[in-house]
């Protein structure tokens, strides 16, 4: 059996950062209103939006049908990082990454519309915008997200009880045992829905170049919102959409099986990640199980309760095995 493994517990960043940084997540939008205002009467009824080099455009939309669109993503935005901030409570290191994406999402969709238009007023017509020196502002949003994210701050961890080992569950010749899980993320389910509805939006606006791109993100990213995991005779199989497996070991592949403490980071992050030697489906930080396997790799899951399908498993592959 494994020995004793320390778990770690997160701590959320103190109350009056989390408010600063939801405050600071609806900045791209209140920026779009301030340019709507100054602007209204300033911009033609198209701006440039697609450069290939520093000269002339070689597209062009049309100015508030872009912004409109650009600004609904943007309330999306700021609202998911509003939520991922001051409601989600199971995963503090998810917050800080959900929020920080979302801000970066709106920072650079609202700073490239406002290249747009001042590269249109500064050539005097959407045909003569040049990009020049404009292009640096591209550099704008990375700052501004960076700044989010360290005004949330790192979250805190701190040593708790050691796990115990893994025991094997003992099971009589011929017993059936079997052991399943549904597991749900919230924060996965959030992404999905703001890809959906930047999908969504730019299917209105007709832009399929945009939309089709998010559309299968928002599936893909939806995927791993809720995944099943299912230990019997036949082994671990952990499917999404509780249907689909996109993971089988058998029980001759588990060499041994343990409940640890399971840190994004050094798994890859969150979502299916595969690395050399290992791979992992992670939902959030927190309690998982890992299997070891007889060729030398692991593969780690994300569960609320992994003592027993690690036990289970041990047993299984116990029997099997004697």
């Amino acid at each position: 059996m494994t020995a004793a493994n320390s778990a770690i517990d997160e701590t959320a960043p103190p109350r009056a950062r989390q408010i600063g940084a939801a405050i600071a997540a609806w900045v791209p939008a209140a920026a779009l209103l301030v340019l709507r205002w100054w602007w209204s009467d300033r911009l033609p009824d198209q701006v440039a939006s697609h450069w290939s080099g520093l000269g002339r455009p070689d597209g062009f939309s049309g100015t508030w049908s872009s912004w409109w669109v650009i600004f609904a993503i943007c309330l999306a935005a700021g609202l998911v990082a509003t939520v991922a901030l001051l409601v989600l409570r199971h995963s503090p290191a998810a917050w800080r990454g959900l929020a920080g994406l979302a801000v970066f999402v709106a920072s650079m969709l609202a700073t490239a519309w406002a290249i747009g238009g001042i590269a249109t007023l500064d050539g005097g017509s959407p045909q003569a915008a040049r990009l020049g020196w404009r292009v640096a502002l591209i550099a704008a949003p990375l700052g501004y997200g960076a700044f989010v994210w360290l005004l949330i701050g790192r979250t805190a961890r701190t040593p708790t009880t050691p796990t115990q080992p893994t025991a094997s569950m003992p099971l009589a010749p011929g017993e059936q045992a079997a052991w399943s899980q549904s597991l749900r993320s919230t924060m996965f389910l959030w992404l999905a829905a703001l890809l959906a509805a930047g999908a969504i939006t730019f299917g209105i606006a007709r832009q399929a170049q945009a939309a089709v791109p998010l559309a299968i993100g928002a599936v893909v990213v939806a995927a791993f919102a809720s995944i099943r995991c299912t230990i019997d005779r036949r082994g671990l199989r952990v499917c999404v959409f509780d249907r689909i497996p996109i993971k089988r070991i058998r029980l001759d592949q588990v060499a041994d099986a343990s409940a640890e403490h399971i840190d994004p980071t050094r798994w890859g992050g969150w979502g299916y990640r595969v690395m050399p030697g290992r791979s992992a489906l992670v939902l959030r930080a927190g309690p998982g199980l890992v299997v070891d396997m007889t060729d030398g790799r692991k593969f780690a899951v994300t569960l609320s309760d992994p003592d027993t399908p690690a036990a289970l498993l041990n047993g299984l592959r116990a029997r099997a095995a004697g």
